[in-house]
């Protein structure tokens, strides 16, 4: 009897001392919300987040009437990123994803939009900047024989 009472306080000695060593982890609930906002948790045995999602942009162009005594063609421009659209106006030129053309996207930039004419033109740039999206407008300059060209002098035009 004696030893029963041994065997049964020993294996409950060791199942209590086995049970507070096997803690379960949990992860934190702080929350990310990624570029195109959608908000991901942390996951898996280290409690990292989970991947954003790829980013789904794509761009409209419609060619639209030129102003009055305006030069060249005009092309509107519709942005649509996570199911939304922005209607981000008209331009002078014709006008082309940027992935789609012989330019590249600038440092930070994620997609961008570039209308074209007789040398001049405007860029529309989704960039990224502290962990958010802005969308920004440039102005693009071919140059001449005395001055190289430029790309940049972005302005913002909203936040993502």
């Amino acid at each position: 009897m004696i030893i029963l009472i041994l065997l049964l306080g020993s294996w409950y000695f060791l199942a209590q001392r086995n049970s507070k060593n096997a803690e379960v982890v949990g992860c934190t609930k702080e929350a990310k919300v990624c570029a195109d906002g959608t908000v991901v948790g942390r996951q898996g045995p280290n409690c990292e987040f989970a991947d954003c999602p790829a980013l789904s942009t794509s761009w409209t162009f419609r060619e639209v009437q030129a102003e009055e005594g305006g030069q060249g063609p005009r092309t509107e421009i519709t942005l649509n990123i996570a199911g939304k659209q922005y209607n981000l106006g008209s331009y002078t030129g014709s006008c082309s994803q940027i992935k789609d053309t012989g330019w590249t996207l600038l440092k930070d930039e994620v997609d961008g939009a570039i209308c074209w004419w007789a040398g001049f033109g405007v860029e529309i740039g989704i960039f990224k900047e502290n962990g958010k999206l802005v969308v920004k407008k440039g102005e693009l300059y071919e140059g001449d024989a005395e001055t190289s060209g430029t790309r940049g002098n972005f302005e913002l035009l909203f936040g993502l």
